[in-house]
């Protein structure tokens, strides 16, 4: 009996106005995407018994992966159920971050992602770079995040943003007209430390980067800046101040055990 079965990633799009194919498949693209098809196989890749042989192939670009036959019904299974809801949130924890980075991927590199399985009996399950996820409202949070990368577009007539390339995509980032008038300098293709505001989900640490608003540049340096790591400290410290957070955490989590 033949216990063998496959993951299959077909990725469409283009690349530098090319037709993406294994002949100029990108090696961070391609990191990512084995990233996200580890998270997928989860403890199966602690099966020794059962190699998991990586290979590309034509087709536009087609990712395999060789894994056991009950994985791939497992995964197909999932594959069908999450397509009729959407909702992220009803995934087990790796299984939501490999969807969500594959959401990621395909929003930042505008390319198209068709998963499925040796054991699929329905159509490949698509992901689009305006694919949206359902999310529970309780998981997503408003979080100070950071970012480093070149900055290479700032401005805007109606809406201004800032584009800051980094190495996992190219950000989008809302910016204040009157703070991007205020700098002194011009701030194009030099590298900044972004600040920025957005929402970010507590359990998966997912980041939802149409809500990314600029707080701060900073000039990039890879220099240690104590001060600076002091100051967002107090800060923090003066915000959680007589919050038990203990009760704060259950609270989100719905009245749950921690």
């Amino acid at each position: 009996m033949n216990n063998e079965g496959n993951i299959s990633i077909r990725i469409v799009g283009q690349f530098n106005g090319k037709a993406i194919s294994p002949n100029n498949y990108d090696i961070r693209l391609a990191r990512s995407v084995i990233d996200n098809i580890i998270l997928l196989l989860g403890d199966h890749l602690k099966d020794k018994t059962q190699p998991n042989v990586y290979s590309i192939e034509e087709g536009s670009l087609v990712n395999i992966v060789k894994t056991s036959k009950q994985r791939a019904v497992e995964i197909a299974a999932m594959l069908t159920m999450f397509s009729t809801t959407l909702n992220i949130d009803a995934l087990e924890t790796n299984t939501s971050r490999a969807m969500n980075g594959f959401r990621d991927l395909a929003m930042r590199n505008n390319i198209e992602f068709s998963l499925s399985t040796s054991e699929s009996t329905d159509t490949p399950f698509h992901i689009k770079p305006d694919t949206q996820f359902v999310h529970n409202e309780n998981v997503w949070v408003e979080a100070e995040l950071y970012f480093f990368g070149k900055l290479i577009d700032a401005g805007g007539k109606e809406k201004s943003n800032i584009h800051l390339v980094t190495d996992f995509g190219t950000l989008t980032i809302s910016a204040d007209k009157e703070y991007l008038a205020s700098l002194e300098r011009n701030p194009l293709y030099k590298e900044y430390g972004v600040v920025v505001k957005g929402k970010q989900n507590i359990i998966t640490g997912e980041i939802d980067y149409k809500t990314l608003t600029l707080i701060e540049l900073k000039g990039f340096s890879l220099q240690f800046d104590e001060d600076y790591l002091n100051e967002k400290i107090n800060l923090a410290s003066q915000t959680w101040d007589g919050v038990d957070v203990d009760e704060y955490i259950r609270e989100v989590r719905g009245g749950g055990a921690l």
